[in-house]
């Protein structure tokens, strides 16, 4: 029973995930924002071709000065990241850890077997800030990560704090 409510709260959670995932990708420097959504429609018809069969979790090491709960987008298109996710996620840190089992968005009974190149985005659930971080090799540019195995590990360092 308190799994099933943790995931219907963090389900709830990833409203504010997709608005606030909008405006980081508009913003940051990750290409054009005039993309069409039948764009993003194509983009996450390409990603979920992509399968392996693998059930994906995303581990980011490193985390520093945050707790509790980290939550995850995964999209194919940068510029319509709400049009595009393809995969989406959430735990609790543990220690300078966090590991994330992905699912395919509003569908948590499932795992994401997805494989490729994505757009990777955290939000840490922290009050009213809940601040955003995106993949970017350590520069201030978002780029895509290439998930290929069925634990993907990237260290925090590797991500870019989005400033509101």
């Amino acid at each position: 029973m308190e799994k099933e409510l943790s995931m219907k709260n963090l389900i709830k959670r990833f409203e504010l995930i997709v608005l606030t995932a909008v405006i980081v990708f508009s913003m940051a420097a990750c290409g054009s924002t005039d993309r069409s959504v039948a764009a993003a429609q194509s983009a996450v018809a390409q990603a979920n071709a992509a399968s392996d069969g693998v059930p994906k979790t995303l581990v980011v090491t490193g985390i520093e000065g945050f707790s509790g709960e980290v939550l995850v987008t995964i999209a194919a298109d940068g510029s319509n990241l709400s049009g595009s996710m393809t995969a989406v996620g959430g735990a609790a840190i543990s220690g300078n850890r966090v590991s994330i089992p992905l699912v395919p968005p509003w569908r948590e009974d499932t795992r994401w077997t997805g494989v490729g190149e994505y757009f990777v985005v955290l939000v840490f659930a922290q009050g009213n800030t809940n601040p955003i971080y995106f993949y970017s090799q350590g520069g201030v540019t978002a780029l895509k990560y290439n998930i290929t195995e069925a634990t993907t590990t990237i260290a925090f360092n590797q991500f870019c704090r989005y400033n509101q």
